[in-house]
């Protein structure tokens, strides 16, 4: 699911960045794998859960959520 915010506006990033947190602090009630969003990236799977940094210029102009139940179970 893509939630399109614009990264390079200080309100929209403002959006951005509460719900990227928000789907991490939510991972397992939301079944949400992974966010991606501007600089940063996080996966329940990768890197012991922890969020890292996103090398690709592809999400800034929308929030990218993966939706898994089993991988948002993955601790």
């Amino acid at each position: 699911m893509d939630v399109h915010l614009n990264y390079n506006s200080p309100v929209e990033r403002a959006y951005g960045d509460w719900l990227f947190a928000y789907c991490i602090a939510n991972c397992q009630t939301f079944q949400i794998q992974g966010v991606i969003w501007g600089t940063r990236r996080w996966f329940s799977e990768a890197h012991n859960g922890q969020v890292s940094p996103e090398q690709g210029p592809d999400h800034y102009d929308h929030v990218h959520l993966e939706l898994n139940c089993d991988g948002a179970n993955t601790p």
